[in-house]
């Protein structure tokens, strides 16, 4: 999973501009308007805050992991369990055509898109993630 040269760079440095960065690109742009389905609940402004907790160079590290992992079709390929993709048609950082190749790799792999989300799913539609899960576990009603 490729991650653009000015995010690592902002994250090697520690510099705040990589959580502006992840939670621009991290939110749709109706999240960053509000909109949650619970009250008094701000996206944008909770996300920054958690990532501030984080030590000096965890992001680094996470996002230099993601950077350089090359490994993910060949262990996609090997999954034999039910699988299920939730996936944000408005995600930014991981967009919904770079699961193409690990939905094909695995076999009978389902997925849920939600329309109009970015990247912070259980942030933008909690009630849809979970309904995606709930529906996944109970599996197709007959």
């Amino acid at each position: 999973m490729p991650v653009g040269d000015a995010l690592l760079g902002a994250a090697r440095e520690d510099r705040h501009a990589a959580l502006d960065m992840l939670t621009i690109w991290g939110h749709s742009a109706t999240a960053q308007l509000g909109g949650n389905t619970v009250p008094g609940m701000w996206m944008t402004g909770a996300y920054v805050r958690l990532l501030e907790r984080a030590r000096p160079q965890v992001l680094h590290v996470d996002l230099k992991a993601c950077h350089e992992y090359a490994g993910g079709g060949a262990s996609a390929a090997k999954v034999r369990c039910p699988t299920l993709f939730i996936l944000g048609s408005r995600d930014m950082m991981t967009p919904p055509r770079g699961a193409k190749d690990m939905q094909a790799a695995i076999p009978d792999a389902r997925t849920v898109m939600l329309d109009g989300a970015g990247h912070a799913l259980t942030a933008e539609r909690p009630d849809a993630v979970l309904d995606a899960l709930i529906g996944f576990v109970d599996g197709p009603k007959s």
